[in-house]
């Protein structure tokens, strides 16, 4: 297989070396992350170091202005400088740092990244995915994170020259892969940035990638992955959006909707296989995909002329191309039906939501009444407020 002979150039980081994986989102960091958590106990044997509280996948990065996700409760910021101390204390011969985020850095971020957490050889990874597979992902990452836009609105948005909106930064930002290498390469030196081609095809690929660079046994990583980003249907994403469209009407906050939509509802779907004969977000019309082609021609163009420079790239630069028989969409509507199996995944979750936030309330109920309270803590539950 193509991708075994290219794994066969792939060779183990230089003892000493800090890997600051950047991402970006929507290219397999959320497996990679979940693998190196799992095997935390075991990579000591082979002196790799995965830094961070054992119970989150990626290390925290608010102290340097990343944010969390939105409506979360706020983390420890001493978890911060345990991050520092544990690597800073490091015996290990290699140390990985992954985090999406790190690809909407900006240059000061990244100097701090660096300093901070590069150590005495800092390294910097990116992975680089097909423009025209990767758009209908990060739609629906930002309806994951509360954008309320449809599809085809959403495409208005980003597949056009006008960079001025946020959303159209947030999404070619990061991975517009030349500039990323330029902007870290500035402060690391290009001789120390690799980019990484996914190919779509193998998806153990990058998990290869990775066991390659840190010394460890071939599949060890594949094998260990219990947390993925899995796609979500086209009926999941409409569902999930026409929830947070619903969920701001009636006033809902940040803190609602995580608790509601990312630890209740979505929870509930990616934790679960996909329903049978729920169809995927339909591919780019023909319109945004005449923009992906110009994007992606710029994009190869740009890598080629700093791979003669010494740029080190693993895999094969046409798997960015976007080939002529590409599949386009002719219509963007959303659909029409929900399956009745996603329905009450949804339904369900919400319940358990509901039936967490009673036994809570109960506890305080009590508490206030041993202590001797005139009145017990009211209901704060979204639910109820509905209800009434």
């Amino acid at each position: 297989m193509l991708s075994g002979n290219e794994l066969d150039a792939v060779h183990r980081l230089a003892e000493g070396t800090n890997l600051i994986h950047i991402g970006p989102e929507k290219t397999g960091s959320t497996a990679i992350q979940s693998a190196f958590a799992a095997l935390r106990p075991r990579l000591a044997d082979s002196g790799v170091l995965y830094p961070g509280n054992p119970e989150r996948p990626r290390p925290y990065l608010e102290a340097l202005g990343f944010h969390g996700q939105r409506g979360a409760p706020p983390r420890d910021p001493a978890e911060w400088q345990d991050l520092l101390d544990e690597v800073a204390a490091a015996s290990a011969s290699r140390v990985l740092i992954s985090h999406e985020q790190l690809g909407r850095a900006t240059d000061d971020q990244v100097r701090q990244v660096v300093a901070s957490l590069g150590g005495e050889r800092p390294h910097v990874l990116m992975v680089a995915r097909r423009y025209d597979t990767f758009i209908p992902s990060q739609w629906q990452q930002g309806v994951k994170a509360r954008t309320t836009l449809s599809y085809e609105e959403y495409l208005r948005l980003v597949m056009r020259e006008d960079d001025s909106h946020v959303l159209w930064q947030t999404t070619w930002r990061p991975h517009d892969t030349a500039e990323q290498v330029r902007r870290w390469g500035s402060v690391v030196g290009e001789d120390a940035v690799t980019v990484v081609v996914a190919n779509d095809q193998d998806h153990g690929f990058l998990f290869g990638v990775f066991e390659r660079l840190f010394g460890l046994p071939d599949g060890s990583l594949r094998e260990h992955v219990v947390r993925s980003n899995r796609s979500l249907t086209y009926p999941e994403v409409e569902l999930l959006r026409q929830f947070a469209i619903d969920l701001k009407e009636r006033g809902g906050t940040l803190e609602d909707f995580h608790r509601l939509m990312r630890q209740g509802v979505l929870r509930a779907m990616r934790t679960q296989p996909v329903v049978e004969g729920e169809p995927p977000v339909p591919p780019l019309p023909r319109w945004a995909m005449d923009f992906a082609r110009r994007r992606s021609e710029q994009r190869v163009s740009d890598l080629q002329a700093l791979q003669a420079e010494g740029l080190h790239i693993i895999g094969d630069l046409g798997r960015l191309e976007i080939p002529a028989d590409a599949p386009m969409s002719e219509d963007l509507l959303p659909p029409a039906v929900v399956s009745l199996e996603t329905a009450v995944r949804v339904s369900s979750a919400l319940v358990r939501i509901e039936m967490r936030g009673q036994r809570r309330l109960k506890r305080r109920a009590r508490r206030a009444t041993q202590r001797g309270a005139a009145e017990p803590p009211a209901s704060t539950s979204l639910l109820s407020r509905f209800r009434r």
